[in-house]
């Protein structure tokens, strides 16, 4: 995730949420449904497009809010217990700077 927003940075790009752990791979920080805080914040989830899951039973199956929508919904938090993430798409925002407050 850190080298993701590393590589968007340039792009005057960030996540809309990074949670608070950015030594993860992107599959694993969608599939726990990672959180960050503040109350206009959204989960991961939300900022997730499309994905591509590695099924065992349906094989290479590509998900959004057109194509398995159901199966999407569920599979954006899925744990991996649904398949292996092998593609996602994620919805950024315009790269901007936190202040923390203790």
């Amino acid at each position: 995730v850190g080298d993701l927003c590393a590589w968007l940075e340039p792009h005057g790009l960030t996540l809309e949420n990074l949670a608070s752990i950015a030594e993860q791979q992107v599959g694993g920080f969608t599939q726990v449904g990672a959180h960050g805080t503040g109350a206009r914040v959204p989960p991961v989830d939300m900022q997730v497009i499309s994905m591509r899951l590695a099924t065992p039973g349906l094989g290479l199956i590509e998900l959004s809010d057109s194509k398995n929508k159901e199966l999407f919904a569920l599979a954006k938090v899925g744990l991996g217990v649904l398949g292996v993430v092998t593609e996602v798409t994620l919805r950024c925002v315009p790269k901007h700077d936190l202040i923390e407050h203790t």
